[in-house]
């Protein structure tokens, strides 16, 4: 179960698209590509499929592999600590019945 402050720090990166769309991917997970009307727009979306990553991995019992784009923050960070491209992820509160393996990660 998540603890109310956990937090995922995720490197979003997005880039202008030919069709004046916003193209959004994280270069630290797999399989995450989407598009935004807006900049904003496409950090979001691209933060739900995180979500969305996450709850896969819970699903299964097991812990999304963290890197360097994407890890849990256990402790305090300045934001000059952080990258450009890095997003603070507060994970959902409908979350905190499906993923027991974090706060095991945590107390360790």
């Amino acid at each position: 179960m998540f603890k109310e402050n956990t937090i995922y720090v995720v490197t979003v990166s997005v880039d202008l698209d030919t069709n004046d769309t916003y193209y959004a991917y994280c270069p630290g997970i797999k399989g995450i590509h989407v598009s935004g009307k807006t900049r904003q727009e496409a950090i979001e979306e691209a933060l739900k499929s995180v979500v969305g990553m996450i709850q896969i991995y819970s699903k299964k019992g097991e812990v999304m592999p963290e890197n360097e784009h994407f890890y849990l923050l256990t402790e305090p960070k300045h934001s000059y600590e952080l990258a450009e491209d890095d997003v603070l992820m507060p994970m959902p509160t409908h979350m905190a019945d499906t993923s027991a393996n974090c706060e095991q990660r945590l107390q360790a």
